[in-house]
């Protein structure tokens, strides 16, 4: 789960910063045929503008790390069992438990939910 975690934080990150360099891209782009002084002046705004969104992004991705004892290996959060939250996942022979189901129930596997 935690490097299922972490792959998901780096594939997230990487879409952010590929989308505001597009954005960024786009925007230069548009500026063609502006006289050269009032082009530069909106290039460094937009350098700004980018780099601001960036840091703004990498401080969000740093403050979503996992709590120590979520960490730790084996580790499953606990199932909602009143919402009939899904406990385990199929994948051909394979089931995968994505939740701890409450006291006194017990994943039924046929249905992949806590009874």
């Amino acid at each position: 789960i935690f490097t299922a975690y972490v792959f998901l934080i780096n594939y997230i990150e990487a879409s952010l910063i590929l989308i505001l360099g597009l954005q960024l891209k786009l925007f230069l782009h548009s500026l063609e045929g502006i006289p050269l002084w009032k082009c530069h002046f909106a290039r460094q705004n937009a350098r700004v503008q980018f780099f601001e969104a960036l840091q703004e992004v990498l401080e969000k991705l740093q403050s979503k790390q996992m709590p120590a004892y979520e960490k730790k290996l084996g580790w499953v959060p606990m199932c909602d069992a009143d919402a009939g939250q899904q406990c385990a996942v199929r994948k051909g022979a394979r089931i995968g438990k994505l939740c701890e189901c409450p006291r006194g129930t017990s994943c039924n596997f046929s249905i992949l939910k806590c009874f």
